[in-house]
């Protein structure tokens, strides 16, 4: 049977979130802890036992959950799979206000990098973020004079929302160089789908993010547009979101068939198909470069 340490591992592991981070120092500490505490207990897993000593013996309050969640996402970093990642609930509800379409914030998507850094994955069209001329591959050091070297993009994300027209310090780096933006919080209604006429019969779709109401909105976009002479999918900045969704957007142009499938260990495989019948046969330029990742890929790859 599995403690609930374990449990929630393997919960968090196989939910294979994008991007992943660990907080070292808790980790070190958990470290030196099991080594002094390892065989005490036959009731409580190392893990457990290591944090019940900190939280004894350290001099500094701390909380468990802060611990745990350090913990968590110390086995994460140490999994090797840089795309994996730790929700707590409170982020998991963010998360799926942005998927949803709506949320108070400054409109910014994140991710890692190589590096481990938080950088700037994708930009909001007229969010607030947008105003304040924030850009695509800009580095998040600090969110309010908090240093967030190590943090996930949960936290990081749970940092940037709050009340609308509440204010927000951060600071960035561009190419090296260090800047410091204030910046209000507003409630932001996703527009992640932009559509125009760009040429005769040739119409322009620019996707944002892979949200809940973006595969209706490029069937809206194709339906309102004259494009017999084609299609330019603009995926770039792409940093993907649900991929029930991409499937339906790469549908759209698919006949019926498999878009994607993925497996994961000891689990049968999963497949995602077209069943379109009445695909849009027009012909497509796929726009994408470095920032086009996750569900925006599966779409790419698809077409």
């Amino acid at each position: 049977m599995l403690s609930p340490w374990q449990s929630i591992v393997s919960r968090v592991r196989s939910a294979g979130f994008s991007a992943t981070a660990a907080i070292a120092s808790f980790a070190i500490i958990l470290a030196f802890a099991l080594g002094d505490y390892v065989g005490q207990s036959r009731n409580k897993s190392p893990v457990e036992q290591s944090i019940s000593k900190i939280l004894t013996k350290n001099p500094t309050p701390l909380k468990r959950d802060t611990l745990e969640r350090a913990a968590i996402e110390a086995v994460l970093k140490a999994s090797g799979d840089q795309w994996a990642n730790y929700f707590p609930q409170e982020s998991v509800q963010n998360l799926t206000q942005t998927l949803d379409g709506r949320y108070s914030g400054i409109g910014i998507w994140l991710r890692k990098n190589k590096s481990g850094v938080l950088e700037v994955a994708s930009v909001q069209v007229n969010s607030p973020a947008a105003k304040a001329g924030i850009k695509v591959l800009d580095s998040l050091i600090d969110i309010n004079g908090v240093g967030i070297e190590g943090a996930s993009v949960a936290t990081a994300i749970a940092a940037l929302r709050g009340a609308p027209n509440t204010k927000l310090q951060i600071g960035l780096e561009r190419n090296q160089d260090p800047i410091r933006l204030e910046i209000t919080r507003a409630s932001i209604l996703n527009g992640d789908v932009v559509a125009y006429q760009l040429a005769s019969k040739i119409v322009y779709i620019q996707i944002s993010s892979i949200s809940s109401q973006v595969s209706s909105d490029v069937a809206i976009a194709l339906a309102k547009f004259p494009h017999t002479n084609g299609i330019v999918l603009d995926l770039r900045d792409n940093p993907g979101g649900l991929l029930s969704v991409a499937v339906d957007i790469a549908s759209q142009f698919l006949s019926q068939g498999t878009v994607v499938s993925y497996s994961r260990k000891n689990d049968s495989e999963v497949i995602l198909e077209s069943t379109n019948k009445k695909l849009d046969s027009a012909p497509m330029t796929v726009l994408i470069n470095r920032s086009t990742a996750s569900a925006a890929e599966v779409i790419a790859g698809a077409l």
